[in-house]
């Protein structure tokens, strides 16, 4: 049963290079940050984190860090299972990306994973010419039963570069102030985040993130489109998440504070217990 929470939760975040079981068990690995590299010169920064619970039971922490500047981002994101989940899988891992700004517009250049768990290990390094992927690293070797066509890799990002896609309000559009679909390439499958504006809300809150004003409430519907197994007749499809977006500086960024999706275990829900923005003299 908490496989399949964590991989949900995985899900919710994006993170479709990872399957239900690793998800439920990783350790990390160390990632040569420098690789990577962050944005060069005066810019902003965001630090979010986050308390996950289901049905009442503490499942995990997940702390996001951005930085960016009129050319550049970075974006990494650590994981770490609690309470129960801690007892049970004892999972965390840490996820990187960084690519190219331009105006609102995201372009990926390298998105890296590392990670081992109990069952394998597994290292993925995939590079982007900031339009669609060029080059894939895969320690071990990918398989590739489902191969996505290139026509559908085009104008993707990376499952961490849709956290900027998101916040950035890449895909806004007056009818659609949420932004519309986060079009997302891991490596090996393709899948979108249709996003959807239910209505503005006023967020306040509570004993959590600190955040208080105008609000959006919207979900997102996972959507597979390539690289997957099909799915067997009558199978269960991913629930709707619900998600609240403060509209920080009169919407210039949209932030999620809160996550909700219900399955069959009950309520899987994200707060945001801490937002911070900064501003940064160097990268």
């Amino acid at each position: 049963m908490y496989r399949r929470i964590l991989a949900n939760l995985a899900v919710i975040l994006s993170l479709g290079t990872m399957s239900a079981s690793q998800a439920a068990n990783v350790s990390t690995q160390a990632l040569d940050m420098a690789t990577l590299g962050s944005p060069a010169g005066p810019g902003t920064t965001l630090s979010i984190k986050y308390d996950f619970f289901v049905g009442g039971l503490k499942l995990g922490n997940i702390d996001l860090s951005a930085a960016w500047t009129d050319q550049s981002y970075t974006v990494r994101s650590d994981i770490r299972t609690d309470g129960l989940a801690e007892t049970l899988f004892q999972g965390r891992y840490k996820i990187n990306s960084h690519g190219e700004m331009d105006g609102k517009r995201v372009a990926p250049r390298q998105f890296v994973i590392d990670t081992k768990t109990v069952e394998d290990e597994q290292f993925v390094d995939l590079k982007f010419d900031g339009r669609m992927p060029t080059e894939l690293e895969a320690i071990p070797a990918y398989s590739f039963p489902y191969p996505v066509p290139d026509a559908l890799k085009q104008e993707t990002v990376d499952p961490l570069s849709a956290f900027m896609y998101l916040i950035m309000g890449s895909s806004i559009a007056p009818e659609a102030p949420c932004g519309q679909a986060l079009p997302i390439f891991d490596g090996k499958r393709r899948y979108d985040f249709k996003v959807k504006h239910v209505k503005n809300i006023s967020i306040r809150s509570g004993k959590t993130h600190g955040y208080r004003g105008p609000g959006y409430l919207c979900t997102l519907q996972y959507t597979r489109l390539a690289g997957f197994k099909p799915r067997k007749k009558g199978a269960t499809p991913f629930p709707v998440v619900k998600a609240q977006l403060a509209r920080i500086e009169d919407g210039k960024y949209l932030v999620p504070v809160r996550l909700t999706i219900e399955t069959e275990f009950g309520a899987i829900v994200g707060t945001a217990t801490e937002v911070r923005f900064g501003q940064s003299s160097q990268g």
